[in-house]
């Protein structure tokens, strides 16, 4: 599995790292903390790994992000090193210093042009902005608008809830990657103008816990009034409870031999990834180290908040690609085929109860055919069935829109379909890559559909509304007639899309308690 978590992590983390001379020409602007200096690339302005916040280490790690420390020299801005997260292929350009971001814009003036700010994904234990899957160059370009990509710490440093632990100083350090992003949303309205952006105009958007982070960060109070806007894509599970994270936290600490914080602030990072390892193999798999609901961070379930009008939405872009767990098949080893039919009524029992036969049925028809609908289950309890859930809740309270993803890949070197993840080059596009060719396949028809996202995504942050002339008109999502942009080779409007799926799951709240993160787990990786 390790292998094919490498190859996972090298395939969306290709590098754009090469060290740049600087120009008396470059673009410098004056941010809160000092001067910064970036590059002309492509016709826009690039500024990359500048500190949001104070570089979490030593008695900072674990702490909540402080604000950055402020420079005298103008800062030449180059990529920075990621986040410390396990299997990650090039370890020389990790640090536990990480918290900076990125910018391109058309040119850093003040013309108030919108702004979007994407975090990425990686199930809360890898990933970063340095990646060169997200780089802004075409969609600032495009839509004459400002991309930030922002780094946020991973894994235990980042979600490891040590509350019980080490007390009130430590109270909110199950959300400390949260509290990054918010961190850094407020440095991006405090300093944008400057680069060109408009502080009142922020589109939020990312993809997989990124989405989910996005997600978070609607129903977060700190982050009210940072953006106007969101857009999720196939986010990924739910937030944790303070219970679960609990446990995991006294497992961790076990596994990495510390009995107190201290013990644990003194360890290397090396020794903290090691123990992150430790618990992906302890059955937690990717969920070990997600949000926690802490009270005051994450009050509830994000989901709840919006269902209950506890909280003012934002205008919201939602949705998820048709076979998201193809890329677990895939990349992480993971063969569904073998689960046996008492296996996955079993699973889903705990989920569904007595309604378990009829989901394999509609999914399978009939239960001798069971693996053969593990995959498509999957999808829509982790992904689709939580967003439809998530979309129905926002619709009731501000504008939102629903898409589903169905471009298959062509690829010849993996069997992926329209997999978890297979929108991003469609959103930032270089299609042409070589690793993305690899991702995506060589379908004539690739660009055409990049064009069409594309629009969608700046429309969405320039006006709050993804309808464009290259598209099919598309509705505001209801609970009545559900409709849906299928973003796909062609696009077109759907009316409920996959309702007899949809509604064999009724009566499953998808809530975060039903189903538990516990039970999708098993329906992830099935205990033996």
């Amino acid at each position: 599995m390790k292998q094919a978590r490498c190859l996972a992590v090298l395939l969306l983390t290709a590098m754009t790292c090469s060290p740049r001379a600087y120009a008396a020409s470059d673009p410098i602007v004056v941010t809160a903390s000092g001067r910064v200096a970036g590059k002309q690339i492509d016709g826009l302005d690039v500024f990359r790994g500048i500190p949001y916040a104070s570089p979490p280490v030593g008695s900072l790690r674990f702490r909540p992000p402080g604000p950055p420390i402020a420079w005298s020299d103008v800062r030449h801005t180059e990529p920075t090193a990621a986040c410390p997260q396990t299997d990650w292929p090039q370890a020389d350009v990790m640090s536990e210093d990480c918290l900076t971001l990125n910018i391109w814009t058309p040119r850093a003036d003040r013309h108030a042009r919108p702004v979007m700010v994407w975090i990425h994904g990686g199930a809360f234990i890898v990933g970063t902005a340095r990646s060169s899957w997200y780089d802004g160059t075409e969609l600032a370009s495009r839509g004459d608008v400002v991309v930030v990509t922002l780094q946020y710490r991973l894994g235990p440093l980042g979600f490891l809830d040590l509350s019980e632990a080490g007390g009130d100083r430590f109270v909110s350090s199950g959300d400390n990657g949260l509290l990054d992003q918010i961190a850094a949303l407020r440095w991006v309205h405090d300093n944008i103008a400057a680069f060109g952006g408009d502080p009142d105009n922020v589109t939020l958007f990312g993809e997989s816990a990124g989405g989910l982070s996005v997600e978070a960060l609607i129903a977060a109070p700190a982050s009210k009034g940072l953006f106007q806007k969101a857009i999720a894509q196939s986010p990924w599970l739910y937030a944790q409870t303070r219970t679960r994270a609990s446990r995991i936290a006294g497992q961790f600490m076990a596994l990495t031999h510390a009995s107190t914080v201290d013990q644990l602030q003194s360890l290397t990072s090396e020794e903290i990834l090691a123990g992150q390892r430790e618990m992906y193999r302890a059955r937690f798999s990717d969920t070990a180290f997600m949000p926690v609901i802490d009270g005051v961070t994450l009050p509830e379930q994000p989901v709840e908040s919006i269902r209950k009008g506890s909280l003012e939405s934002v205008p919201l872009l939602i949705g998820t690609t048709l076979e998201e767990m193809r890329y677990w098949s895939a990349f992480e080893a993971l063969s569904f085929a073998q689960r046996t039919s008492a296996q996955l009524t079993r699973q889903l029992g705990t989920i569904s109860g007595a309604r378990s036969s009829r989901l394999i049925d509609v999914y399978t028809g009939s239960p001798q055919n069971a693996h053969s609908g593990v995959e498509p289950i999957l999808t829509d309890a982790i992904f689709r069935m939580p967003a439809i859930g998530f979309a129905q809740a926002n619709s009731a309270q501000a504008p939102t829109w629903m898409y589903l993803f169905t471009y298959r890949s062509t690829s010849t070197k993996y069997e992926l379909g329209a997999a978890h993840a297979m929108e991003l080059p469609f959103v930032f596009g270089g299609l042409n890559r070589p690793e993305i060719v690899a991702f995506t396949g060589t379908d004539d028809r690739r660009e055409g559909l990049k064009e069409q996202i594309q629009d969608a995504w700046i429309n969405f942050a320039r006006t709050g509304d993804p309808n464009h002339a290259g598209l099919p008109t598309w509705p505001k999502y209801d609970t009545k007639s559900r409709p849906t942009m299928e973003l796909g080779t062609p696009s077109r409007l759907l009316e409920d899309p996959y309702a007899s799926e949809r509604g064999a799951w009724s009566g499953v709240a998808f809530d975060g308690e039903n189903p538990s993160l516990d039970q999708l787990t098993d329906l992830i990786v099935p205990a033996p």
